[in-house]
């Protein structure tokens, strides 16, 4: 029998790399090895630091304040109490504020609030 030339299967001939391709499949190699890698960064405490001027917020509120000494002047008699009492106990309350600290944690975070 005569033997029948079995046609061969031809490879195509790559064309050569070039160094943007190579580093380009470097990367995306990289990444894949590192995709589910996670790096650990250390958890800082944090912290808000408020300095809250008493004064101005006074001078702010001072229409409001002056609207409730208003209505102090008619508050003695249903409730028998000075309005000059009244005035003075809350211009005391509110002198006293000057140099609070309020200070609030909660695991890894603080507020800490100063009124000057």
């Amino acid at each position: 029998m005569s033997e029948v030339p079995v046609p061969q299967e031809e490879h195509p001939v790559a064309a050569p790399k070039t160094r943007a391709v190579r580093r380009l499949e470097a990367m995306q190699a990289r990444a894949e090895r590192l995709r589910w890698r996670t790096v650990a960064r250390p958890k800082r405490d944090r912290a808000i630091r408020l300095w809250i001027p008493v004064t101005p917020i006074l001078l702010l509120f001072s229409p409001v304040i002056l609207l409730a000494m208003g209505v102090a002047v008619f508050l003695p008699k249903p409730l028998g109490v000075n309005p000059a009492v009244m005035v003075l106990g809350i211009g005391r309350f509110l002198a006293s504020l000057n140099g609070t600290q309020v200070d609030v944690e909660q695991e890894r975070r603080s507020i800490q609030i100063r009124l000057f």
